[in-house]
């Protein structure tokens, strides 16, 4: 055990974070439609690696702390990590283009970390320690955190230049023809 707390409290981390986690994904769309996409990401890069750090120093503390420490962490990371993906969505789906095959992909690469995420973990907590497992998604909430803005601003710099697409495949719009709508800049602004 690495917390050395009651095997009684173990699960309520994960209930902790499942709960921050489900909430804040519920209030995602007003925070980021009052933050903006780019402030939205980095604060939730920000609170993710919080978090992991807090789960992460959480065994060298007394006791009394320990637990309080490891879930304040998993808290602080389910909060953070609630609005990545919808924020991505958001962004990828205003870029304009061939949105379909972008969240075709951003959608594989999500799936392919929920599938090789918990072996990766699983491998290397076996082979070193479940905190030095850790260290892997503390890690990739500080690349949310350093890399999550400037792929949202280029995300949206590229739905402000391109060019409005034809509502039909091969047809191109007549001049008489009303343009399609820009989108809902007030959910992705800066």
């Amino acid at each position: 055990m690495v917390l050395e707390a009651d095997p009684a409290l173990a699960p309520l981390a994960y209930t902790i974070f499942s709960i921050a986690m489900t909430t804040f994904r519920l209030l995602g769309d007003p925070i980021r439609g009052r933050l903006g996409s780019v402030l939205t990401i980095r604060l939730a890069g920000v609170l993710a690696t919080a978090g992991y750090a807090l789960v992460l120093v959480s065994p060298i503390l007394g006791d009394p702390l320990r637990v309080v420490c490891a879930w304040t962490g998993w808290a602080l990371a389910g909060v953070g990590l609630a609005t990545v993906v919808p924020v991505l969505f958001s962004a990828v789906g205003a870029a304009g283009g061939r949105v379909g095959r972008a969240l075709a992909m951003v959608t594989a690469f999500g799936y392919s970390g929920l599938l090789l995420g918990p072996a990766v973990l699983g491998f290397v907590a076996e082979a070193a320690s479940l905190p030095v497992a850790l260290i892997i998604p503390a890690v990739l909430a500080a690349v949310v955190t350093a890399a999550g803005s400037p792929a949202i601003r280029a995300l949206l710099a590229l739905s402000s230049a391109a060019p409005s697409e034809p509502s039909t495949p091969g047809k191109e719009p007549t001049p008489n023809s009303a343009p399609d709508p820009a989108p809902d800049r007030a959910a992705v602004r800066d």
